[in-house]
Parts: structure tokens; sequence; C-alpha cells
């Protein structure tokens, strides 16, 4: 099946593109997307899977978990998480 991606900083800047899709088996889910992203984009590895931070997913604009099974077409957005500081 084929899902599109969308890319926040900083991950697109390390791939050159901002949107592409991506071919994943049947019943893939989170997780498959982003070991098949890393698997590409050797770059992204450390920041998809870091024990510290772990990029915001989105699927169809929901968050989403690495569990969350994606279907054809599905949008998957991966955004760097964002703290607020005082205002």
């Amino acid at each position: 099946m084929k899902i599109c991606v969308r890319l926040g900083e900083p991950f697109w800047r390390a791939v050159g593109s901002k949107t592409m899709d991506l071919v994943l088996p049947e019943g893939a889910d989170v997780t498959h997307a982003l070991r098949a992203l890393a698997a590409k984009y050797p770059e992204l590895e450390r920041d998809l899977f870091s024990d510290e931070i772990r990029p915001t997913i989105l699927v169809k604009d929901d968050e989403a978990r690495l569990d969350t099974r994606l279907e054809e077409g599905t949008r998957l957005t991966l955004l760097w998480p964002i703290s607020g500081g005082r205002c």
C-alpha cells in the first residue's frame, strides 16, 4: 500500500523534501513506516528512534501511537515536539 508522508522541521531538511510517498506492506502500522523511512534515509534514524525525544506523529491530522494501523492513502505527518516557555 502507498501512504503520503509529510515531514516537518528538521526532518524535511535532512532528506530534502517536505512530502513523499512510501510503499508499505498491507497491515503496516506507524512503526513500519518509521523503520522504512530510517532505512531509506539513515540520517533520520537517530531522531525517529531516540529514547529522549520522539517526534509527534499524526495520522490524518490526529495524534497517533506507534501501533496505529495505516491504510492505503493515509497521510502520516512527523513533527518535532515543541515545548513552551514563559509567556
